[in-house]
């Protein structure tokens, strides 16, 4: 498995590097884990880019964990841009569990 550790900034300036890193590890390996306990800032453009991955993942049968997301600034993003919806207990559930993303 290949990890990658996004950096504390991860708002749009650097969507296309972080990018850059996720397509790199996994030309590398069916396997991959984004690191995201260190993120201190973030908004709207790294979420849809880890949901892409996370789309990815799911439509080219490759395995994708997400971890580090309760110490990172996410939940509180995700929580303001509505991803956090009780109503949508399915998006709910992916974005807060930890370990491989389906």
């Amino acid at each position: 498995m290949t990890t990658v550790f996004l950096p504390e900034d991860c708002q749009l300036p650097h969507v296309a590097q972080i990018k850059d890193q996720i397509l790199a590890a996994w030309s590398g390996g069916e396997s991959l884990l984004i690191d995201v306990s260190r993120v201190r800032e973030v908004d709207v453009a790294s979420i849809q880019l880890l949901e892409a991955a996370r789309r990815e993942a799911s439509q080219g049968g490759r395995s994708l964990t997400i971890r580090g997301l309760a110490e990172s600034a996410f939940p509180a993003v995700l929580e303001r841009g509505g991803f956090l919806d009780p109503a949508q207990s399915g998006a709910q559930a992916a974005w807060l569990s930890e370990g491989e993303v389906q």
